[in-house]
């Protein structure tokens, strides 16, 4: 997303294909960015759809392959989908804390006081439906808010 916003800035006419080998509602989100015309997800057929969405979108339409419309419409029927139930301020704070920053990091990151955090914290807590911090990280970690640990994290 920091990504789209920069490339936004530096050449506002700049159109945006995203390819992805997951699909989970923090990438679908990242679709609905006015300067994305495309997406496609990394399968056996990339190299088909890679030709068919530049050709799309160099006819000033858009594409998104099967797999990404059919979980777009899964995620936007579902009224608990992440970006439904959490604000801006609760995502930044979910991400923090998901990269294993303490309360107290957080709130020198953000700004405000380490008790606001905990206040904030509990209450994104209860909106996803979890009881701990560990459950809070797994629930990002699932919805694509912070990616599993392993080879290919950053």
């Amino acid at each position: 997303m920091e990504l789209i916003a920069a490339l936004e800035y530096i050449s506002p006419r700049t159109d945006v294909l995203i390819t992805s080998a997951r699909i989970d509602d923090n990438v679908l989100l990242h679709c609905r960015v006015p300067r994305v015309k495309g997406m496609i997800w990394k399968t056996t057929l990339i190299n088909d759809h890679l030709k068919l969405a530049i050709a799309e979108i160099r006819q000033n339409r858009t594409f998104f392959s099967k797999e990404v419309l059919t979980s777009q419409l899964t995620m936007g029927s579902d009224p608990l989908a992440f970006y439904k139930i959490l604000t801006k301020s609760e995502l930044v704070i979910v991400k923090f804390i998901a990269e294993g920053h303490t309360d107290i990091e957080v709130s020198a990151l953000i700004k405000c006081s380490p008790q606001t955090v905990k206040a904030h914290r509990l209450h994104i807590q209860r909106k996803v439906g979890v009881t701990s911090t560990a459950q809070l990280v797994s629930w990002a970690m699932r919805v694509g808010l912070k990616r599993s640990f392993g080879c290919c994290t950053r």
